[in-house]
């Protein structure tokens, strides 16, 4: 009976820091699927269920902030900063059709701002944004990212995610803080 509740235990203060620093890595869809499945494997715990779901949604919680800033820190980390002066900008939409599970085609509008640009130190000739940044004959800032060309960003639109990674670090606290609580109360209520 000890043996459970020290693998329990153990399972409930590992797994949060675990999918967070998997979190991190996450690049592409797959690894993040794998990680909101790893997320929901922390159910197998033998823990008090209301514990368990608070635990399970602190760590979304964690998981998804990290990866909304895993994006900004590669291009803080790698980017290449660039001042660019702005010789034309050309509005388009772009239409997507998407089909529901029910077979209901759903047609959605969005207008892109192509912004030509001419940079010098960096091989970036077009920005393509929702909206417009600059008027032809202006400067603008841009960050280009060496390892995904062609997807420059204007350097305001690097946000430093210390905020983000701040909300993830305590959802991972109160994460392990649920899940132990809900297996020390689940064994409590065994012994009882």
């Amino acid at each position: 009976m000890k043996r459970g509740l020290v693998v329990n235990l153990v399972a409930a203060i590992g797994h949060p820091p675990l999918v967070l620093w998997l979190a991190h890595g996450a690049g592409t869809t797959v690894s993040v699927v794998l990680v909101y499945a790893l997320v929901l494997a922390g159910v197998l715990l033998s823990a008090e269920a209301g514990w368990l779901f608070a635990g399970v949604i602190a760590s979304l919680l964690a998981v998804a902030t990290t990866i909304s800033g895993v994006d900004d820190d590669a291009a803080r980390a790698r980017g290449v900063h660039a001042s660019c002066v702005v010789v034309g900008v050309e509005e388009r939409d772009e239409t997507r059709s998407h089909t529901g599970s029910d077979g209901s085609v759903s047609i959605s509008t969005t207008t892109v701002h192509d912004h030509r640009l001419r940079c010098d130190g960096v091989p970036v000739d077009l920005l393509s944004w929702p909206s417009r940044l600059a008027e032809p004959g202006q400067r603008l800032e841009i960050v280009h990212d060496p390892l995904r060309p062609g997807e420059p960003a204007p350097a305001s639109a690097v946000r430093n995610r210390g905020g983000s990674h701040g909300v993830a670090l305590i959802a991972t606290v109160l994460a392990v803080v649920f899940r132990v609580g809900g297996v020390l109360r689940h064994r409590r209520a065994e012994l009882s």
